[in-house]
C-alpha cells in the first residue's frame, strides 16, 4: 500500500513500519460554509481562528419576515445567522458528469456536491476516475435532511419523472459511479 509522507512523496507502507492493512487518506475535498470551498481554504479558516458564520443570505429567504427574538414564539426563527455555502448550488456542470439537464434539474444539491467533491478528491490524490471505475472500492456517505425533496414535492402537479431518483437519499453513495 502506498501512502504520502510529510513531503507528499509516495512511500510503501511496509517501508515506514506500518501494518499492511493500514489505510491512508490520499485525496481530500471539502465544500464548507463561507470561504472554505476546499481543504486548503478550510485549513486557513481553522489556523486563523475565523468563523464562517454570517447573516442568512437574502437569496435564501427573507429573515426579517421570519425572525423574532423569542425562540419560543411559533412560526418564527430565533436566530439571524448560520453557516451557508457561498457557491451557487445550481451551477452544476451536468454534461461533465454525463447527466441530462432533466435529471440534473431534479437532483438534490447534496448529490451534485458529492459528485464534484469525489472528482476533486480523486484529482487531489492524482488518481484518474478511469482507474477507480469498476474497482473493488466501498463508498460510505452520509447526508442530512430532505429539504430539497420536501420542496420538490410541495406541488404534485409540477413533479418530474426524474425527481424520485434525483432526491432519493439512497442515491447519494451510488452517484459516485457517474464521475467521469
Amino acid at each position: 500500500m502506498a501512502i504520502m509522507n510529510e513531503r507528499n512523496v509516495h512511500v510503501v507502507a511496509e517501508d515506514v513500519g506500518l501494518e499492511s492493512d493500514a489505510i491512508a487518506v490520499i485525496g481530500i475535498d471539502v465544500k464548507l460554509p463561507g470561504d472554505a470551498v476546499n481543504a486548503e481554504a478550510f485549513f486557513e479558516l481553522l489556523v486563523n481562528g475565523r468563523s464562517a458564520r454570517c447573516e442568512v443570505p437574502k437569496d435564501r429567504y427573507n429573515i426579517d419576515a421570519f425572525h423574532h427574538p423569542d425562540p419560543a414564539r411559533g412560526g418564527t426563527v430565533g436566530f439571524r445567522h448560520g453557516h451557508f455555502l457561498k457557491d451557487d448550488i445550481a451551477a452544476f456542470d451536468a454534461p461533465f458528469f454525463s447527466i441530462s439537464p432533466a435529471d440534473a434539474a431534479c437532483m438534490d444539491p447534496q448529490q451534485r456536491i458529492l459528485l464534484e467533491s469525489v472528482y476533486r478528491a480523486l484529482e487531489n490524490a492524482g488518481i484518474s476516475t478511469k482507474k477507480v471505475s469498476g474497482s473493488d472500492a466501498a463508498v460510505y456517505m452520509g447526508c442530512f435532511t430532505r429539504d430539497y425533496e420536501n420542496l420538490s414535492n410541495k406541488d404534485p402537479e409540477s413533479g418530474s419523472k426524474h425527481s424520485g431518483v434525483g432526491s432519493a437519499q439512497t442515491m447519494i453513495a451510488n452517484r459516485r459511479v457517474l464521475a467521469p
